[in-house]
């Protein structure tokens, strides 16, 4: 704020008709459809109007990875106990080394999908759409599937009966596989 004070020595005389400007001609051209110059490509194609609900989560699917959407089915599988028989508790330690600097709660990862679900319901009742308003959720999903990740890892680590050398393995694997889903068009 005091940055946009000191930038415009107006303000220091008479700063009402400036902001009034500033927020009568934001507000009328954010309500202008020909404000935003029309068409979005979407589907192949150019559309003229809005793209409609679709845009964004058909948008999230192009910009994301598999393994991103491994993480996150992950979490809801094994962070929510469903193939633990619901043994979770509210706040579980990763890794299952008993380090309480690694542990995370049911609660902040709720608070990290309904941030994600808010941005996505936000951008969707705009007239603009452009896939690259979507980054704010990126590291929020980034952290979701590290969490899914690791959960999954620890419970296959769990049932067998070296866990050093199945994590170690798993680990490979993934890299493995994002190295050849991203090598041959990179």
């Amino acid at each position: 704020m005091a940055s946009f004070w000191s930038s415009w020595p107006t303000l220091w005389v008479n700063p009402v008709p400036p902001l009034q400007t500033i927020l009568v001609r934001g507000i009328t051209s954010a309500s202008q459809i020909s404000a935003w110059h029309g068409d979005v490509f979407f589907l192949g194609r150019l559309i003229p109007d809005d793209p409609g609900l679709l845009f964004y989560p058909v948008a999230i699917a192009f910009r994301s990875t598999p393994l991103m959407w491994l993480g996150i089915a992950a979490l809801i599988v094994f962070g929510c106990g469903i193939l633990t028989g619901g043994q979770q508790t509210s706040d579980q330690t990763l890794g299952g080394s008993g380090d309480r600097r690694w542990s995370w709660s049911a609660t902040g990862i709720g608070v990290l999908f309904v941030y994600v679900i808010l941005i996505l319901v936000g951008l969707s009742s705009m007239l603009s759409k452009v896939d690259r308003y979507l980054l704010p959720i990126f590291p929020a999903l980034d952290i979701l599937t590290a969490l899914g990740l690791v959960s999954g890892l620890d419970w296959v680590a769990k049932r067998s009966h070296n866990p050093r050398w199945v994590m170690r393995g798993l680990v490979l694997i993934v890299c493995v596989a994002q190295l050849w889903l991203t090598l041959p068009t990179y």
